[in-house]
């Protein structure tokens, strides 16, 4: 490992870590607390919810495997219940998400208060959309995969972006040990995006081998720590705890996989004619900042901040890559490949030059002490903190209002400040050396930002506290205890009431014939491709080879008694859970203002 002594700024390392941290799991766990996906799946690793033996969602939960769901499973089975535990991994993603911004922003800025700022910006942008918001492209740009921020119910693509950040953050702030842990720890964590670290690593060391060679006996030794936690529990998960169907021929499996990527899979949707420019924004300031900073702006990075900045423009390089392709050339990959949705690796632009571009910035207001720097890094703080713009690029702000050509200017305002005035000010600082500001304004300009976020935090997230939102409470509660009163499988409607409940297994330990917010696990577990084919074309009406209804259960409103019953016998169905708006043929047992609930007579 480096022996040089540490540069001043990592010697923050460890105190932005544990602040942004706290800031982080204080507003997931408190402000923004939801039902969480790991736990649903931890139900029926712990035995509290059970399942008949060929179920698709039993197969569904006892193959996906992550760290997250084996140690949610282990606390439920010693008594912590279901929403105590989603708002611990509610307050960790925060955690996580928070203070792996903050450590990649301290070491492109070398500056405390750059580095606290940022996360509690973020948060300002996070305000724009509700928890149950599902636009792709809201906010964070997302590129056909949720993208967000500081934590959320799909915990893992959450969790599992933020982990890339924190170990090439740790890296370029030579927290070495600790990263090489995490590093080998990664596919235990998240194994669908374990690529795109690989992808960052191989990266460095094919460009910066010089600087890393003396690193590679710690990360080959604490990284063996992290693997060897992988090994141990995906064995333990393949061995004793997988249960998915194997008699179903290969060829009707890649017959159902395939037709559902083409038709339903709306990660792997491609691209209209309309939207290639805007989907690639992010990318854009992405590859301007890395490019420029390993180049003629090489000077504002120190050799091991350089690790960061190699690791995100090979994981953009790679992805824009295969989006391209996969665009171009549809046909060219085979739906193995194409659930593997690289184009998710995407998302990590959309922080991506942020960090950069704030980082630089900061650098120059408050290491370099430029003049114009602090006027604009105070700039962007304030147009933050305004919340005039509502997402962090011109497409996603487009999508957001509802395509309103006169937020154009709004949604390019953020991106254009924050990009371009690093990037000008740093080199006109290269051709001619500037006068810098007094060093006795420093703290001053410190106290005013820090002054203005904690107003911010205040405002935008401590006073919005919901103390039924924290106790798990809201208008479906009492129907969902009520679904709650029968261990039989339970039939689940669509629409945006259902999509909004959060998981119904988690509230209600109900098992379900099928979730039909979760198809997108046929492409995680192929082999039940052909029973979730056969419960949609029998329950839903609804054929995997044609295009997608605008909603599964649109038909069930003409369903006669006769058709319920024959669902009932055949599928050992006894309610229906469906939204308010949908009146069916049967004895309605409970009601909210969104949901009711119905039985289904025996005869």
């Amino acid at each position: 490992m480096d022996s040089s002594p540490p540069l001043d700024y990592e010697r923050h390392t460890w105190l932005v870590l544990g602040v942004s941290a706290a800031l982080g799991f204080a507003v997931g766990a408190f402000v923004h607390p939801m039902w969480m996906d790991n736990v649903e799946s931890a139900q029926v690793i712990a035995n509290l919810v059970v399942y008949p033996p060929g179920n698709v969602m039993r197969a569904y939960h006892t193959s996906v495997y992550s760290l997250l769901i084996q140690a949610a499973a282990i606390l439920l089975r010693a008594g912590v219940s279901e929403w105590t535990l989603s708002v611990c991994f509610s307050g960790l993603q925060g955690a996580l998400a928070c203070s792996s911004l903050a450590l990649v922003t301290l070491a492109v800025s070398r500056s405390l208060t750059t580095a606290l700022a940022l996360p509690v910006l973020m948060l300002r942008f996070r305000e724009a959309i509700p928890d149950t918001a599902f636009d792709y492209l809201a906010t964070f740009h997302g590129h056909h995969y949720p993208n967000l921020f500081p934590n959320h119910a799909g915990i893992y693509g959450v969790v599992g972006l933020f982990w890339i950040l924190l170990v090439f953050g740790l890296f370029s702030l030579r927290k070495v040990r600790t990263a090489s842990t995490l590093l080998g720890l990664m596919p235990a964590i998240h194994p669908g995006l374990a690529p795109a670290l690989v992808v960052g690593v191989l990266a460095n060391v094919v460009f910066l081998r010089h600087t890393l060679r003396s690193w590679l006996p710690t990360v080959v030794r604490y990284g063996a720590i992290g693997i060897g936690v992988f090994l141990v529990t995906a064995s333990w998960q393949l061995f004793f705890l997988w249960d998915v169907p194997s008699d179903v021929p290969r060829q009707e499996i890649a017959r159902i996989a395939e037709a559902f990527v083409v038709h339903w899979d709306d990660h792997n949707a491609l691209l209209g004619s309309g939207d290639w420019v805007g989907y690639f924004e992010s990318e854009y300031y992405t590859l301007l900042l890395s490019v420029s900073l390993l180049t003629f702006l090489r000077h504002y990075l120190s050799a091991p901040a350089r690790i960061v900045v190699v690791a995100l423009l090979a994981i953009t390089i790679v992805a824009i890559a295969y989006a391209v392709a996969l665009n171009l050339f549809p046909g060219a990959f085979s739906w193995q490949l194409r659930s593997l949705m690289l184009r998710r690796w995407l998302n990590l632009s959309s922080f991506g030059f942020v960090v950069l571009a704030f980082g630089l910035l900061g650098q120059l207001a408050f290491v370099h002490r430029d003049r114009w720097a602090a006027l604009a890094f105070g700039a962007v703080v304030a147009l933050v903190l305004s919340g005039r713009p509502s997402a962090i690029t011109c497409a996603a702000a487009f999508a957001m209002s509802d395509q309103d050509t006169d937020r154009l200017l709004d949604g390019l305002t953020f991106p254009l400040v924050l990009v371009l005035s690093p990037l000008l000010i740093a080199w006109l600082r290269l051709r001619k050396p500037r006068p810098s500001y007094a060093a006795a304004w420093t703290p001053v300009l410190s106290t005013l930002v820090f002054g203005a976020l904690a107003w911010s935090l205040y405002a935008n997230q401590w006073s919005r506290i919901d103390t039924a939102q924290l106790r798990g409470e809201d208008r479906n509660s009492a129907v969902l205890a009520r679904v709650r009163q029968h261990p039989v499988l339970l039939l689940v409607g669509d629409g945006p009431a259902i999509w909004d409940i959060g998981r119904i297994q988690l509230r209600t330990r109900r098992p379900l014939l099928l979730d039909p917010t979760q198809l997108n696990l046929l492409l995680k577990v192929p082999s039940v491709g052909r029973q979730m084919a056969w419960i949609l074309n029998r329950v839903y009406g609804a054929r995997i080879t044609d295009g997608i209804p605008g909603l599964l259960d649109e038909g069930w409103s003409g369903f006669d008694r006769e058709r319920w019953g024959a669902i009932r016998r055949e599928f050992h169905v006894t309610e229906v859970l469906v939204r308010k708006d949908l009146p069916l043929h049967l004895e309605l047992v409970a009601d909210s203002e969104t949901l009711a609930l119905y039985s289904i007579p025996e005869q």
